[in-house]
């Protein structure tokens, strides 16, 4: 392994799952950090660990205080476990695509997240997003028909997404359901 990853490692676990006590943000970035080190992670048990927390970050759903508080945490950790590529977050990845679109924001730089004019209300659910992003990460035999559902979604943006995805993942089964979608 690398040397000093460990430590790091089990730093941002304790942040991960200490129960919000280090706040959401902090929390948000531990879920975050750990995406970026994870492939870098080559001892088993500790990779487990890492995925099962941020698998736990992705379930939680706290209905008097989402979205606001923890919508953060659980985009990164959607996205942290793209970047580990575990199957086993498959089914709470799908979960979170049937999430409401939640986050509506007056852009006020132009673009946010790959959105509209500067002053335009932009309605969007970043956990969706990333959840989609990381089912494309994962090997195609599962990526595909969770992604194929997804580009026929109301949310155009999160469709375009998806349909991203697939053209990464390349294979005849995602080019058929792109051609599909786009004839």
């Amino acid at each position: 392994g690398h040397p000093g990853l460990q430590p790091a490692v089990v730093r941002l676990m304790q942040v991960l799952d200490d129960n919000w006590h280090d706040g959401y943000q902090a929390r948000a970035g531990a879920a975050w950090a750990l995406g970026k080190l994870g492939p870098f992670i080559d001892n088993r048990p500790h990779r487990d660990n890492v995925v099962n927390s941020l698998m736990d970050v992705l379930a939680y759903v706290d209905v008097d205080q989402y979205p606001l508080e923890h919508w953060e945490a659980r985009a990164n950790a959607a996205e942290a476990l793209g970047e580990m590529g575990d199957e086993r977050a498959l089914p709470l990845l799908i979960k979170a695509l049937d999430e409401p679109v939640w986050v509506d924001e007056i852009t006020l730089h132009g673009y946010v997240d790959g959105a509209t004019w500067r002053g335009e209300h932009v309605r969007r659910n970043p956990t969706r997003k990333n959840a989609v992003l990381a089912i494309g990460k994962l090997p195609p035999k599962v990526a595909v028909e969770p992604l194929v559902d997804v580009l026929w979604e109301e949310d155009r943006h999160l469709a375009v997404v998806a349909a991203s995805a697939l053209c990464a993942i390349g294979n005849t089964e995602a080019g058929v359901a792109l051609k599909k979608f786009l004839d």
